[in-house]
This record gives C-alpha cells, sequence and structure tokens, in this order.
C-alpha cells in the first residue's frame, strides 16, 4: 500500500503572567508512505514529511526604573515577532502480527528522524502607549534542532462482531530513546544596543527516554446504516 497525505495544524499558547502568546500555522506533505506486510505477519512500513510553519510571537515588556534625575519611569511595552520555519521528518517501522481468533498481538520497532529550521527575526514594537523610549525588542538569531529517536514496544487489537458492525479495540506501548535533540543555545541582541552584545540562553537539556501509551478505536459498518447499499455485480 503506498498513499500521499497533506496536513494543517494551528497551536495557540498564552504565556503566564500574561507575559505574551505564540501562535503556529502550519503546513505539510506526506508521501510517499506505504505498508508492505508478507503472508507469514512481518510488516515494513515508512513515511517521509516535508512541513512548513508561520510563527508570530508577542511579548510583554513592562518594568520599572531610576533614570538619570532619580525619577521612577515605568516602560509598557508590546512587542511582535514574525518568522518562519521548515521541518523535515522520516520513520522507518518494522513489526510482526501475530493472530490468534480475533485477537492480533505483536511487537514493533521504529526509527523516527525530524530537522527542524527556524528563520532569524527582528521584533517591531507594536504597543507603546506610554511613548517611552524603545530599544527592549531584540533580534533573535535563526535556529535548528535534530532529532533521531527509536521505539520499540507491543501492540495489540481484537475484533469484537456487533449487530452494529465490527470494532476493533485497540492499545499501543512504546519505550522511546532520544539520540539527539542535544541542549541548545539561543542567541538574541537587542536592537537599541549600539554594541549589539550577544545575550545567550542556554536550554534545558531534553528527557532521553519515555514511554508513550495509545488507545483508539476502529469501527467497520455495513453501507446499509449510511442508507447506502452496494451495487449488483453485473449488467
Amino acid at each position: 500500500m503506498i498513499g500521499l497525505a497533506a496536513g494543517y495544524t494551528t497551536t495557540d499558547v498564552d504565556l503566564d503572567a500574561t507575559a505574551g502568546n505564540l501562535d503556529v500555522e502550519g503546513w505539510s506533505v506526506s508521501g510517499p508512505y506505504g505498508t508492505y506486510q508478507t503472508p507469514a505477519g512481518l510488516y515494513v512500513d515508512g513515511i517521509v514529511t516535508l512541513g512548513w510553519n508561520d510563527y508570530e510571537m508577542t511579548r510583554r515588556i513592562d518594568y520599572r526604573f531610576t533614570d538619570r534625575t532619580g525619577a521612577s519611569r515605568r516602560v509598557n511595552q508590546t512587542a511582535l515577532g514574525e518568522t518562519a520555519g521548515r521541518w523535515y521528518a522520516a520513520s522507518v517501522g518494522l513489526g510482526y502480527d501475530w493472530q490468534r481468533r480475533a485477537w492480533t498481538l505483536g511487537p514493533l520497532l521504529r526509527v523516527s528522524y525530524t530537522r527542524v529550521d527556524i528563520d532569524g527575526f527582528t521584533e517591531a514594537v507594536v504597543f507603546n502607549p506610554g511613548n517611552t523610549e524603545v530599544g527592549q525588542h531584540l533580534t533573535i538569531d535563526g535556529q535548528d534542532l535534530e532529532s533521531l529517536t527509536t521505539a520499540v514496544g507491543v501492540q495489540m487489537a481484537y475484533a469484537l462482531s456487533t449487530p452494529l458492525g465490527v470494532l476493533l479495540p485497540q492499545a499501543q506501548l512504546e519505550w522511546e530513546h532520544e539520540f539527539e535533540n542535544d541542549s541548545r543555545t539561543l542567541v538574541a541582541r537587542y536592537v537599541g544596543d549600539p554594541g549589539a552584545t550577544p545575550l545567550r540562553l542556554r536550554t534545558d537539556a531534553p528527557d532521553r527516554d519515555f514511554f508513550n501509551l495509545g488507545v483508539g478505536l476502529t469501527a467497520t459498518l455495513p453501507l446499509r446504516h449510511f442508507g447506502l447499499c452496494a451495487l449488483p455485480d453485473g449488467p
């Protein structure tokens, strides 16, 4: 079996204490993807995906400081950053389906690789009601990250025949290990800094091992439940 697929995602994240928000809009194309299964129950599957993301970030800049005259002043601004990125992913899986009456049970092994590239950008001040001095917004360098994981697990399903059709409850448990995706250094500079001094922020190292648990239900229903009927054979 071979196929193609397209996808669209949208994400809206609000930061704590009204510090800002992040909107992500993405498109992806997968293909070719496919599965090859032998009569003995062994199967191999694979998929390649190319995606594009648009990012829109707002960041609150709100603090007080004392100027040269000793007066207390407040900066209350909102900075907007817009950029784009691309990501590439590939995955290959190997498994075996052992069937016993209505049960299907078997081990699985999967190797997955993902790379994400995000363009650099410069924030713009879009909210500045006090007309305070501008310069706290940032220029942020481009970023890239790589992930290489393996997953070992087991999956099972049970075919349940009912008057409405065939129901197929499914469950899957995996142990996943991350080989890449190390801690990264994010680099930014204040737009108003004439020396363009770099600000460096080191991200936390990700967890290397974790478990995935998935459950699902597939239903196969006769056409008559939808008011349809199969075409008769022959003329």
